[in-house]
Protein backbone atom coordinates (compact mmCIF):
# COMPACT_ATOMS: atom_id res chain seq x y z
CA UNK A 1 0.00 0.00 0.00
CA UNK A 2 3.36 2.66 1.01
CA UNK A 3 4.08 1.26 -2.45
CA UNK A 4 0.61 2.66 -4.53
CA UNK A 5 0.96 5.56 -2.03
CA UNK A 6 4.48 6.72 -3.36
CA UNK A 7 4.00 6.32 -7.15
CA UNK A 8 0.71 8.17 -6.75
CA UNK A 9 2.34 10.97 -5.25
CA UNK A 10 5.01 10.80 -7.90
CA UNK A 11 2.57 11.04 -10.46
CA UNK A 12 0.79 13.91 -8.74
CA UNK A 13 4.23 15.55 -8.60
CA UNK A 14 4.50 15.79 -12.01
CA UNK A 15 1.33 16.14 -13.67
CA UNK A 16 1.24 19.53 -11.48
CA UNK A 17 4.80 20.54 -12.48
CA UNK A 18 3.96 20.09 -16.01
CA UNK A 19 0.78 22.26 -15.54
CA UNK A 20 2.55 25.13 -14.12
CA UNK A 21 5.67 24.53 -16.55
CA UNK A 22 2.90 24.77 -19.22
CA UNK A 23 1.08 28.15 -17.97
CA UNK A 24 4.46 30.61 -18.13
CA UNK A 25 5.10 32.17 -21.41
CA UNK A 26 8.03 31.39 -23.62
CA UNK A 27 9.41 34.42 -23.29
CA UNK A 28 8.97 37.00 -20.71
CA UNK A 29 9.74 40.71 -20.60
CA UNK A 30 12.58 42.44 -18.59
CA UNK A 31 11.70 45.45 -17.02
CA UNK A 32 13.96 48.55 -17.64
CA UNK A 33 15.79 48.51 -14.03
CA UNK A 34 19.44 49.28 -15.04
CA UNK A 35 20.00 51.92 -17.71
CA UNK A 36 23.44 49.67 -18.29
CA UNK A 37 21.86 46.34 -18.54
CA UNK A 38 22.40 44.94 -21.32
CA UNK A 39 26.21 47.21 -20.80
CA UNK A 40 26.43 49.66 -23.77
CA UNK A 41 23.43 49.28 -25.43
CA UNK A 42 22.49 52.75 -25.74
CA UNK A 43 24.13 54.60 -28.36
CA UNK A 44 24.08 55.04 -32.08
CA UNK A 45 24.21 52.61 -34.93
CA UNK A 46 24.82 52.35 -38.29
CA UNK A 47 22.28 49.86 -40.16
CA UNK A 48 21.37 48.02 -43.18
CA UNK A 49 18.33 46.41 -43.86
CA UNK A 50 16.10 44.95 -46.89
CA UNK A 51 12.04 46.26 -46.41
CA UNK A 52 9.73 43.35 -45.22
CA UNK A 53 6.73 44.73 -46.95
CA UNK A 54 8.72 44.95 -51.14
CA UNK A 55 12.47 43.78 -50.16
CA UNK A 56 13.88 47.42 -50.94
CA UNK A 57 17.66 47.66 -49.41
CA UNK A 58 18.45 50.43 -47.34
CA UNK A 59 20.95 52.34 -44.92
CA UNK A 60 20.96 54.81 -42.55
CA UNK A 61 21.29 55.02 -38.95
CA UNK A 62 19.32 54.23 -35.52
CA UNK A 63 19.64 55.81 -32.20
CA UNK A 64 18.80 53.88 -28.70
CA UNK A 65 17.59 56.09 -25.89
CA UNK A 66 15.59 54.80 -22.92
CA UNK A 67 12.42 55.52 -21.15
CA UNK A 68 11.21 54.51 -17.48
CA UNK A 69 10.07 51.13 -19.31
CA UNK A 70 11.37 50.76 -22.82
CA UNK A 71 14.03 52.02 -25.01
CA UNK A 72 13.13 54.77 -27.46
CA UNK A 73 14.41 53.79 -31.15
CA UNK A 74 15.16 56.59 -33.86
CA UNK A 75 15.57 55.33 -37.20
CA UNK A 76 16.99 57.95 -39.98
CA UNK A 77 16.99 56.47 -43.58
CA UNK A 78 17.95 59.16 -45.97
CA UNK A 79 15.68 62.06 -45.19
CA UNK A 80 12.52 60.23 -43.64
CA UNK A 81 12.93 59.38 -39.71
CA UNK A 82 10.63 56.64 -38.03
CA UNK A 83 10.39 56.56 -34.23
CA UNK A 84 9.91 53.41 -32.24
CA UNK A 85 10.38 51.31 -28.97
CA UNK A 86 12.34 48.06 -28.36
CA UNK A 87 12.44 46.09 -24.94
CA UNK A 88 13.80 43.01 -23.81
CA UNK A 89 12.79 39.55 -23.46
CA UNK A 90 14.20 36.26 -22.14
CA UNK A 91 12.76 33.40 -24.13
CA UNK A 92 12.94 29.63 -23.23
CA UNK A 93 14.36 27.62 -20.31
CA UNK A 94 17.60 28.83 -21.20
CA UNK A 95 16.59 32.54 -20.82
CA UNK A 96 17.98 33.69 -24.28
CA UNK A 97 18.43 37.19 -24.32
CA UNK A 98 16.44 38.97 -27.29
CA UNK A 99 15.63 42.76 -28.16
CA UNK A 100 12.49 43.22 -29.68
CA UNK A 101 11.75 46.16 -31.93
CA UNK A 102 8.54 48.19 -32.98
CA UNK A 103 9.17 50.94 -35.75
CA UNK A 104 5.72 53.17 -36.30
CA UNK A 105 5.77 52.91 -39.90
CA UNK A 106 3.04 53.87 -42.10
CA UNK A 107 0.47 52.14 -42.90
CA UNK A 108 1.57 49.06 -41.10
CA UNK A 109 4.11 49.35 -37.66
CA UNK A 110 7.13 47.27 -38.38
CA UNK A 111 7.89 44.21 -36.07
CA UNK A 112 11.11 42.58 -35.56
CA UNK A 113 13.24 40.07 -33.41
CA UNK A 114 16.75 41.02 -33.01
CA UNK A 115 19.77 38.57 -31.39
CA UNK A 116 22.29 41.07 -29.66
CA UNK A 117 25.53 39.73 -30.40
CA UNK A 118 29.18 41.97 -29.69
CA UNK A 119 32.48 42.49 -32.09
CA UNK A 120 35.88 41.82 -30.84
CA UNK A 121 36.09 45.65 -28.99
CA UNK A 122 32.49 44.78 -27.02
CA UNK A 123 30.35 46.70 -29.34
CA UNK A 124 26.99 45.68 -30.36
CA UNK A 125 26.15 44.06 -33.82
CA UNK A 126 23.06 43.48 -33.30
CA UNK A 127 20.95 41.93 -36.37
CA UNK A 128 17.11 41.37 -36.78
CA UNK A 129 14.08 39.86 -38.85
CA UNK A 130 11.46 42.20 -39.62
CA UNK A 131 7.60 41.91 -40.55
CA UNK A 132 4.94 44.13 -41.25
CA UNK A 133 2.60 44.04 -37.81
CA UNK A 134 2.26 40.13 -38.47
CA UNK A 135 -0.05 40.78 -41.80
CA UNK A 136 1.58 38.42 -44.37
CA UNK A 137 4.52 36.94 -41.69
CA UNK A 138 5.97 35.37 -44.93
CA UNK A 139 7.17 38.47 -46.25
CA UNK A 140 10.12 39.20 -43.84
CA UNK A 141 12.84 41.73 -43.92
CA UNK A 142 16.09 42.59 -42.33
CA UNK A 143 17.99 44.55 -40.20
CA UNK A 144 21.77 45.08 -39.10
CA UNK A 145 23.14 47.17 -36.63
CA UNK A 146 26.56 47.96 -36.45
CA UNK A 147 27.34 50.04 -33.00
CA UNK A 148 29.25 53.61 -33.54
CA UNK A 149 32.68 53.90 -32.33
CA UNK A 150 32.33 57.03 -29.89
Amino acid sequence: MLNHFFVGSVILFFTLMATQAQSKPFCERVPVIDLELPAGLIGTYRIIGIEPNNGTQYSGSVFVGVEKSYYILERKVGSTKVMGRAWIEKCGPDKITQLMIIYDTQPLKTEGLCNLGMDGDNYYIITCKTLMARVVPKLSGLEAWFQERD
